[in-house]
This record gives structure tokens, C-alpha cells and sequence, in this order.
């Protein structure tokens, strides 16, 4: 039985610890070659702590 607490325990902590890590969020625009101004770009991402691909 203390294993199967052992093994559940790992797991569990494994996917804690997975969770933690900081992920930063993503915003795609679909525009056309050119209409992504990186003088706007550039502080609306810290602004709004965001990535901004433009694709």
C-alpha cells in the first residue's frame, strides 16, 4: 500500500510542478504583409503582457 501512495504521490507533484511554470499568452493576428506597425506591436505586448504573432 505505501507504494502505491509513493507512486501516486510522484505523479501527483509531477503535475503540480508541471502547472506552475509560467506560460505566456499568445495573439495572432491574420493580416497582410505590412499592416502589423511594430511601433504599436511593441506596447500592446507591454501593455498587455501578450506575445502578438502576425501571421
Amino acid at each position: 500500500m505505501s507504494r502505491r501512495r509513493l507512486i501516486f504521490g510522484t505523479i501527483l507533484l509531477a503535475s503540480l510542478l508541471g502547472a506552475c511554470k509560467a506560460k505566456t499568452e499568445t495573439l495572432s493576428l491574420l493580416v497582410w504583409e505590412g499592416y502589423a506597425d511594430p511601433s504599436f506591436l511593441q506596447p500592446f505586448e507591454q501593455t498587455h503582457h501578450c506575445k502578438v504573432a502576425a501571421v
